[in-house]
């Protein structure tokens, strides 16, 4: 259980990061360099529908070559 919500807050924390979208695979690399090991994509997709679940404003694109992930801030709350 630990583990699920460290993924969480790890891929909450990649994206909010990075400026461009990222991939399961960015997710995965940053997840191994500060947590120490290495989700399954199957995990990671978990964790972001978990913050979908939760709220946070999730994106994805799946028109290039693989699906990549953002915050959409301007799906939101108030700005304010």
């Amino acid at each position: 259980m630990t583990q699920k919500l460290d993924l969480q807050m790890l891929t909450l924390r990649c994206l909010e990061r990075h400026a461009e979208p990222v991939n399961v695979h960015q997710i995965a690399a940053e997840t191994i360099m500060r947590a120490g090991w290495h989700p399954e994509t199957r995990e990671i997709l978990a964790a972001i529908d978990g913050l979908r679940e939760k709220g946070y404003p999730v994106a994805d694109d799946d028109s290039g070559t693989d699906r990549r992930y953002w915050l959409n801030e301007t799906l939101g709350g108030d700005a304010a």
